[in-house]
């Protein structure tokens, strides 16, 4: 794995990645930044998140994380390898969480991490109704 770390060109929270099989092409369904429920712990059925990175070479371990506001306290992980064989190439990449549980109302964070870099993240705000 490369020492440099590679630059995030995008990170997006929707409801849903798809991929076109014949072009690769992907689509994102229902972005959005913030959760609602009535009653808490609030379960979420489903959260897709999409990343595009550049600017690597070589291989490297891409993990996303939920954690809670302070970046502290890791609520979900999921992780890939990835492998870049030009500096010049865009990995795009999804994650999709299944019956998330956010045990109260709160500012999260949506954080991408690449080898031991960290690379963005995005606020996720769950609110009570």
């Amino acid at each position: 794995m490369s020492s440099v770390a590679p630059q995030a060109l995008a990170l997006v929270v929707c409801d849903a990645v798809h991929e076109d099989p014949s072009t690769g092409k992907r689509t994102l369904l229902g972005l959005f930044n913030g959760l609602t429920s009535r009653q808490f712990p609030a379960i979420h059925q489903s959260l897709a998140v999409y990343a595009a990175i550049t600017e690597g070479y070589g291989e490297y371990r891409v993990t996303l994380k939920i954690t809670d506001s302070e970046g502290m306290s890791t609520l979900y992980e999921s992780g890939t390898e990835i492998r870049f064989l030009d500096p010049r190439t865009v990995a795009e990449i999804s994650f999709t969480f299944l019956r998330l549980r956010f045990p109260v109302a709160g500012e999260y964070r949506v954080q991408l991490h690449v080898g031991e870099h960290f690379l963005t993240e995005r606020r996720l705000v769950v609110r009570q109704v």
